[in-house]
């Protein structure tokens, strides 16, 4: 299920949930527009139905946002249409609430995008520039207004000793301007002595593509992502870094790589959101930020090993307190997370649950997200 399509008299696209992000993009970029998606080429376009953060979206909400209308299979067989004009409930928890939960979607009709050159690249600092950067992060989430700049801030951990010199730390910024000329937006990042700049102009599959550091470790073990949210006020940057940093040298030998990506949530991205209907998370007025936290482990550790190391991790993760009234991100939460729970309108995504999947087959079947 990979066809695609592109009306230019309404600038809807529309394509099938078979392929990946990166193959949308390609197929787009005919057209002078993309979609909002994932950040990496290679992810699939269920990705969207949890949220799905982009780097358009500071400017047009997030992946789910873009939605206009959704072909969805009910547990029951039944093929139906959700838009805002037919069955509109289902619709609205469809933006965010979670695939596999209601229905499984067959076909998505969304809002397209322009896309043009794109100055974009990766910063690569040594870690001795951590306060540096956490800072130039910091500054960036409370007061950036520029909604086409956005950024990742990568901390990477791996289980090599250090030997006193921080050889087994790097810092990765995704820099991403939509536009041939960023300006000043990113100053803070580039100003900062670093050991590699690769910023310039690219396509957006160029974007989407730009190379990760470890990536063969990545794929190597089993990569568990964990997920929180946070303030920019209070120092919850540092806390969260700091704890995370130690938790990786009281650890070492029992991962392959560790990472803590910021994520940042921008008062434009909420604004753009509330703009289109809002979505299943209904969120708060920017800015905050998500921190995602993943930890890959050694391909063959025995289960008793491996299950101290995850309780561990979980535990580490969870001693770094969400802020209260802010929604846990479903594309890096794990399953003990609960972030439907955390969901302002989780009553109401309750009751459209119950409304849609009554005997409650995904939860049972799919291991679809519990609505308990």
């Amino acid at each position: 299920m990979t066809a695609k399509s592109y009306d230019p008299e309404t600038t809807l696209a529309t394509y099938e949930p078979g392929g990946v992000f990166g193959d949308i993009y390609d197929y787009f970029v005919q057209y002078n527009r993309t979609v909002v998606g994932a950040r990496l080429a290679g992810v699939g376009t269920g990705l969207a139905l949890g949220g799905g953060m982009s780097y358009l979206s500071p400017q047009y909400g997030m992946a789910c946002d873009s939605f206009r209308e959704l072909e969805i299979v009910l547990p029951d067989g039944q093929i139906v249409t959700a838009s805002n004009e037919s069955n509109p409930d289902l619709f609205f928890v469809s933006r965010g609430g979670g695939g596999n939960a209601y229905g499984v979607v067959t076909k998505y009709t969304v809002q397209s995008r322009p896309a043009g050159q794109f100055y974009a690249g990766n910063v690569i600092y040594a870690f001795d520039q951590t306060d540096a950067v956490i800072d130039a992060i910091e500054n960036f989430i409370q007061y950036n207004t520029d909604p086409k700049a956005a950024i990742i801030g990568t901390y990477e951990k791996l289980p090599t000793p250090d030997l006193e010199l921080n050889l087994d730390e790097a810092i990765l910024m995704f820099l991403v301007y939509d536009g041939p000329d960023a300006g000043t937006a990113f100053s803070n990042f580039t100003n900062i002595p670093h050991l590699i700049n690769t910023m310039g102009i690219k396509t957006y599959p160029e974007v989407v593509n730009m190379p990760i550091p470890f990536s063969t470790e990545l794929s190597a073990g089993d990569n568990i992502f964990r997920v929180g949210v946070h303030r920019p006020e209070g120092g919850s940057y540092k806390n969260a870094l700091n704890e995370w940093r130690n938790w990786a040298e009281d650890n070492k030998g029992k991962y392959i790589l560790l990472s803590l990506d910021f994520q940042p949530v921008p008062k434009s991205l909420t604004d753009a959101s509330k703009a289109q209907g809002g979505n299943a998370m209904q969120m708060p007025d920017g800015p905050w930020f998500w921190l995602n936290y993943l930890i890959s482990t050694p391909p063959l550790m025995s289960d008793a090993d491996y299950e101290a190391v995850q309780t561990s991790y979980r535990d580490m993760v969870a001693a770094s307190s969400n802020a209260e009234g802010l929604p846990l991100f479903i594309n890096d939460a794990n399953h003990d997370q609960n972030p439907l729970q955390t969901f302002s309108t989780f009553a109401k995504l309750q009751e459209i649950k119950r409304k849609y999947d009554p005997d409650n087959f995904f939860a049972d079947k799919t291991g679809g997200w519990s609505f308990a």
